[in-house]
């Protein structure tokens, strides 16, 4: 089946776009047993590398997007297959945020800078050093960031005036107010606090329901 995008090759040399398994940096245990779910209050990173054709500096544009595969069962037997419901693939495009920047050094205090709310963003090699890691040393590293905020609460109470002001930059706000729709099933056009957070928790759980593997879809344009 072919989904626009490759799940096992690890360079675009041979295919348009790729997808990766996100994986949540918090731990969390029970029973003496540590499991790294995805769901609200996770966070992580993206890494790719860009690899010039010649020693000169370039500037790429790249497109991530946020996707999912779900358990679904077909004559009986259980497979994987891509979520395709766009209101699903909304709300996922509202619940796990990227960023292109982020500080602190744990999750309690992370705060992020440059919000991607399509995805799109240009990266400049002038100035940056190539990575240091074997086999990637012709290469550069880029790194985004994730987070699928725990409530709406945690994105109203923590959304600053400037970058870095708080946990979230500015541009969540008019994110949220321009895509509705990405954040809540419900209450969509209320101003009320409770019912931003009944829509938000919905959307959480239509995520739950419909989405078992989240993915970062990565092409260049």
């Amino acid at each position: 089946m072919t989904y626009g995008y490759d799940l096992t090759e690890d360079s675009t040399r041979w295919v348009s776009s790729l997808a990766y398994e996100l994986k949540s940096e918090v731990v969390y245990t029970e029973r003496d047993v540590n499991f790294r779910y995805l769901m609200p209050g996770s966070c992580g990173t993206v890494t790719l590398y860009l690899r010039p054709r010649a020693d000169e500096d370039v500037e790429a544009d790249i497109y991530v997007s946020v996707g999912g595969f779900a358990n679904v069962l077909e004559e009986g037997v259980q497979v994987i297959r891509p979520v395709e419901d766009q209101a699903v693939l909304d709300l996922l495009r509202g619940h796990i945020l990227l960023f292109t920047e982020r500080q602190g050094n744990a999750p309690e205090n992370y705060r992020y800078a440059g919000l991607l709310t399509d995805g799109h963003f240009q990266y400049s090699t002038t100035g940056k050093a190539k990575s240091a890691k074997p086999g990637r040393t012709d290469c550069y590293e880029i790194t985004l960031y994730w987070e699928w905020p725990q409530t709406f609460q945690d994105i109203a109470d923590n959304t600053g005036a400037t970058d870095y002001a708080a946990k979230y930059p500015p541009a969540l706000a008019d994110f949220v107010d321009e895509n509705r729709d990405c954040f809540f099933t419900v209450n969509q056009n209320s101003a009320d606090p409770e019912d931003l957070k009944d829509g938000y928790n919905d959307g959480d759980q239509t995520i739950g329901e419909h989405v078992n593997y989240i993915t970062a879809v990565i092409n260049p344009y």
